[in-house]
């Protein structure tokens, strides 16, 4: 399948990439919880630096006072006048910042735009035992309003971009008393992960996704039929798990594309046949 016209989502064969075909959601998980250590969350500097005032940091001292592990007896406007002359410290209370902004308000889905590539089906599709899923990518995007200020009835907006993995930290600005977080700092890896090829969606919600009932109801987004184009089998995909998506396949009236990932054994390529 044409790379440019698709982006694939790896995934073991269980009960979740299951609910995801027969209920047509994807799941947009915590950024806190990416593979990546620091995805999301480590790679940060603060521009101008020299500019802040006590007054500009107060709001944050407020805000993450509780997490806030050295000194806890001094004045707010004491631990502002520390942070701003430890650049570690202030560095750490602006984490703390986006930890907490991006566990309650933001959701990562991903996907790659390579579907041969070794590494991917080991780390992702329970080591070529699982699936990877076809979307065709201007569908799936039309449905989520993509790189629009609209928004669904749950208060949700969508964008999506590719990774960029040039390693270069994301430099946050302070504006109106908060450091803001703009949409490319979810968009930032460092190299060692470029062999993923990576598309990214990202969920923005205006509404708090981070007690029990919100996450289970804001972090799932329905996609349309026709976005859902093909499932390729991994090598080691059993003929069981073949019959059970015939089967999804013939009682949902999927137009889906099963085929396999074969090997040439003499050089070790990887092929899509059907």
């Amino acid at each position: 399948m044409d790379t440019d016209k698709y982006i694939y989502k790896f995934m073991p064969f269980n009960k979740y990439a299951l609910l995801t075909i027969l209920n047509r959601e994807l799941y947009f998980s915590n950024p806190k919880l990416l593979n990546d250590p620091i995805d999301c969350l480590h790679n940060v500097k603060v521009t101008n630096l020299s500019k802040l005032t006590t007054n500009d940091l107060l709001p944050l001292v407020k805000k993450h006072k509780s997490s806030i592990t050295w000194n806890t007896k001094l004045a707010d406007d004491e631990i502002a006048k520390h942070c701003l002359k430890e650049n570690d410290s202030l560095l750490r209370l602006i984490i703390q910042d986006i930890r907490l902004k991006t566990k309650s308000k933001y959701g990562i889905c991903s996907f790659s735009t390579s579907n041969k590539d070794q590494r991917l089906w080991s780390h992702y599709a329970d080591s070529s035992k699982g699936i990877c899923l076809v979307f065709e990518k201007a569908e799936l995007l039309k449905n989520l309003n993509i790189n629009t200020d609209r928004q669904d009835p749950q208060l949700r907006r969508y964008y999506g971009d590719t990774v960029n993995y040039d390693g270069l930290p994301y430099e946050i600005e302070i504006k109106n008393g908060e450091f803001q977080i703009n949409e490319d700092y979810f968009f930032k890896k460092t190299n060692v992960w470029d062999y993923e090829d990576e598309y990214r969606l990202l969920l923005i919600s205006d509404i708090s996704i981070n007690n029990f009932a919100d996450y289970e109801k804001n972090r799932y987004c329905l996609f349309t039929k026709s976005a859902l184009r093909g499932v390729i089998l991994g090598e080691k995909t059993t003929h069981y798990d073949l019959l059970s998506l015939l089967k999804i396949k013939s009682r949902l009236d999927y137009g889906l594309k099963i085929t396999k990932l074969t090997r040439d054994i003499s050089t070790g390529e990887l092929n899509i046949e059907k």
